[in-house]
């Protein structure tokens, strides 16, 4: 598995700070900036105070920038979520391929006929009568009244 990033990079950082100060300005009780609260307004119907315009523009700015920031998150996650898997399919892969390959070298000397003496690690796929035959002639008969094989 690949870690994740150590630290955030500074694009983040700023995106985050961003979006503290649009929900600061959102939240806020009285206008940020004492010039805009001075500012010409637009007349009736349309005039609405500068805290209200403050605190409607915070929350467009709030709504759109956090579509945008968990894009970004999403779209980051997703690649690193991607990466993991196709290292981890890589890593099964090469683990199934190496069990198959062991399999193999145990089962060919049953397989051809040929076997060294040594214990057999893995059978073969299909059990054939001529496997046990193979097994049964390599072990050694009991003698008769020798000792007797541990049972339940």
């Amino acid at each position: 598995m690949t870690d994740a990033p150590e630290r955030p990079s500074h694009r983040r950082l700023w995106l985050f700070a961003i979006w503290l100060g649009v929900a600061f300005l959102t939240l806020s009780t009285g206008v940020v900036y004492s010039f805009y609260a001075h500012a010409p307004r637009l007349p009736a119907p349309w005039g609405i105070s500068a805290l209200t315009d403050q605190q409607v523009a915070g929350a467009v700015m709030k709504v759109g920038g956090t579509v945008i920031l968990w894009s970004v998150i999403l779209v980051v996650f997703f690649q690193w979520y991607g990466a993991e898997e196709r290292t981890d399919r890589a890593e099964r892969e090469a683990l199934m391929a190496k069990s198959r390959e062991r399999l193999r070298a145990a089962a060919a000397p049953l397989a051809d006929g040929t076997d060294s003496g040594a214990p057999s690690v893995g059978m073969p796929e299909v059990l054939t009568w001529d496997h046990v035959v193979h097994e049964l002639a390599k072990s050694q008969p009991a003698e008769p009244g020798g000792p007797r094989p541990p049972g339940p």
